[in-house]
């Protein structure tokens, strides 16, 4: 089950309602200081009364280290996994305003939380959001980053490299998704997603098995390139569905001629039911460019026996 933050739109229509200020590291939403809606966090028996705090923080902040503090222990501590992953959920957009902002906030309290709650949560709900806030926070652009920013989320990969294994499919797709959006930071663990891709063969994994190439493909070279061969054993799956090929096609197709060796696999797919596939193949094997010589007789037969079917 996937959990989602409900509106509580009868709180934000209400004429009541007092919107965060930027002036008062302790501003007021819906009639309440947010160090008010912090102890509500950190001490109401109510679920439902956590959770609203936690959207008025959402609103409040990310005024001061406070609001940040409290929204981590609360989804590192908080016993309800529906609270945790709305912290989560709080956390990745707290911690994008406080980098939009002109003094740019620290948010390293947030991404240490965030490792730890992919790490060590119970819950895959919550190990996802944590996932999914932290490939977020991971994606923002390089002005908004600094060195402290940079230096936790290279903590996270070996973190997020183990969580692949993760047996659950939304989790193990938002790791992998994570890992993406970090780019050339995840080349430590192209053997982990090397092994992923391998292990994704069921069909519930087909998401995270596309997101898993896709982190292949943001990995970049030289390392990518210790892919090829999972790559093309994977490619020998029986009943493959088209999207996988067609992402294992790009995929070895960003590699360039350093998967020459994948030219082979790739001819055959020209001759593909799907067109999107023919069309991938196609152009992967035009970025293997010289590599790719030694099956250009296949691609001529293909290209005429395609020709004939046309004018038949």
């Amino acid at each position: 089950m996937r959990y989602t933050v409900p509106l509580f739109a009868a709180i934000l229509l209400s004429p009541s309602v007092t919107y965060a200020q930027s002036d008062d590291e302790n501003p007021t939403f819906f009639r309440k200081k947010a160090s008010e809606w912090m102890d509500i966090l950190r001490k109401d028996k109510s679920v439902r009364e956590r959770r609203k705090a936690l959207l008025a923080l959402r609103f409040c902040g990310p005024q001061s280290r406070n609001i940040f503090e409290s929204v981590t222990q609360a989804m590192l501590n908080d016993k309800e996994a529906i609270v945790r992953v709305q912290a989560a959920q709080v956390l990745n957009r707290l911690g994008t305003r406080a980098r939009e902002r002109s003094d740019k906030l620290p948010i390293t309290l947030a991404l240490k939380g965030l490792i730890t709650a992919i790490e060590k949560d119970k819950d895959t709900e919550v190990r996802a959001a944590a996932a999914i806030a932290l490939g977020r926070l991971g994606s923002l652009r390089e002005d908004q980053r600094d060195d402290e920013i940079n230096a936790e989320l290279k903590k996270a990969v070996p973190v997020l490299a183990k969580a692949l294994t993760d047996e659950t499919p939304t989790t193990r797709a938002a790791v992998a998704e994570t890992l993406g959006r970090l780019g050339e930071m995840s080349k430590p663990a192209i053997k982990d997603l090397n092994a992923a891709l391998k292990a994704s063969s069921d069909p519930k994994m087909v998401n995270a098995r596309l997101f898993i190439l896709y982190a292949i493909r943001r990995v970049g070279k030289p390392e990518s390139l210790e892919a090829v061969n999972p790559l093309l054993e994977t490619l020998k799956e029986k009943d493959l569905k088209p999207e996988v090929i067609r992402n294992i096609a790009e995929t070895l197709g960003r590699m360039g001629e350093g998967a020459s060796s994948a030219s082979t696999a790739l001819a055959p797919l020209m001759n593909h039911s799907d067109v999107d596939v023919k069309r991938t193949a196609a152009e992967a094997l035009d970025r293997i460019g010289r590599g790719a010589k030694k099956v250009l007789p296949q691609l001529i037969t293909v290209v005429k026996s395609t020709t004939q079917d046309r004018l038949v």
